[in-house]
């Protein structure tokens, strides 16, 4: 982005993204080799149920970006309305999502680790084991939450000038209010992979989109008023706290009408 001209400022973004990309496809190819791992592939021909099945299960995540993509024009469109006369509102929003995603996307790697062993072991009908999972993975998510908001609260100065803007008590605050929020972010996402992996879809499809793309734009609309721009900080992972507490009674009531597992 730096080396091109300002008129394909975001070309450079487009194009560094793509390479990033094709660099972690050939490290990651690099790394099976090293690992003696097999990369002969032989095609799979599914039975129709099992198609069936594949695109249920993968209909959760899918229908999450979908809402997500459509919530984040709400969401900007908010912001530009809440201070029509600040043209930086957008961009340091952007930041401070930009700088949150990176953060939640490395914590949720601690989930999606265990979403293959949880469906193993429900279909033993393990509930030891899944428990034992679900602490692990857990704790490894909130081990790795504390550890970003101290890294990412040290080196705010390098990543806003990254970002190529010059440090503000806005950035700084809206970082330190969306990392504070991480470890909540970590639990919700275990409970949607972990519906997801035992085939309760609906309860999967409402943790993944209830916090993040429902209640994302209601909070902004009642909290930018209210709180200026730390009502936006506190919307963007602040409605994973209000998701749990709208979710889990109602998960509570639901286990208590079926059949233990």
């Amino acid at each position: 982005m730096t080396t091109l001209p300002a008129d394909m400022k975001l070309a450079g973004l487009g194009i560094g993204t793509s390479a990033g990309g094709l660099v972690e496809f050939i490290a990651g190819i690099i790394l099976l080799r090293i690992l003696n791992v097999r990369l002969g592939y032989r095609p799979l021909l599914l039975r129709p149920k099992e198609i069936a099945e594949t695109i249920r299960c993968g209909f959760p995540a899918a229908a999450d970006y979908f809402a997500e993509n459509i919530v984040m024009g709400i969401q900007n469109n908010l912001i530009l309305s809440g201070f029509p006369g600040d043209s930086i509102i957008l961009p340091t929003a952007e930041v401070v999502c930009n700088i949150s995603y990176f953060a939640s996307g490395t914590i949720k790697g601690a989930a999606i680790a265990t979403e293959p062993l949880f469906g193993v072991f429900y279909e033993e009908r393990d509930v030891r084991s899944i428990k034992k999972v679900w602490q692990q993975g857990w704790v490894i998510g909130l081990i790795m939450s504390v550890v970003w908001t101290i890294l990412f609260y040290v080196s705010l100065p390098v990543l806003s000038s990254l970002c190529g803007m010059e440090m503000t008590q806005d950035i700084s605050r809206g970082v330190l209010l969306c990392m504070v929020f991480t470890p909540v972010m970590h639990t919700v996402y275990m409970f949607t992979l972990y519906y997801e992996a035992t085939k309760h879809f609906n309860l999967s499809m409402a943790f993944a989109i209830i916090p993040d793309s429902c209640l994302y734009v209601i909070m902004m609309m009642f909290l930018i008023p209210v709180l200026g721009k730390d009502g936006i900080w506190l919307s963007i992972t602040g409605n994973q706290v209000i998701g749990l507490i709208l979710l889990i009674p109602f998960v509570m009531l639901i286990n208590k009408k079926q059949a233990k597992v």
